[in-house]
């Protein structure tokens, strides 16, 4: 979703000042807004799921 909303919609959205009303592009736009880190594979993402107890205790 992500990587389709940044192809397509985020080239209209990126100028707005408030997100749009569709509530997955509004979480996207967030945070493309706040210009965050997104991970863009499905690797990464269950990489930061397996290792966030861990992480959390260091």
């Amino acid at each position: 979703m992500h990587q389709r909303y940044t192809a397509a919609a985020w080239l209209h959205h990126r100028d707005l000042d408030t997100p749009p009303d569709e509530p997955t592009a509004a979480l996207l736009w967030q945070i493309l807004k706040m210009d965050l880190r997104f991970p863009n594979s499905r690797r990464r993402i269950f990489e930061i799921l397996t290792t966030a107890d861990r992480d959390a205790l260091y």
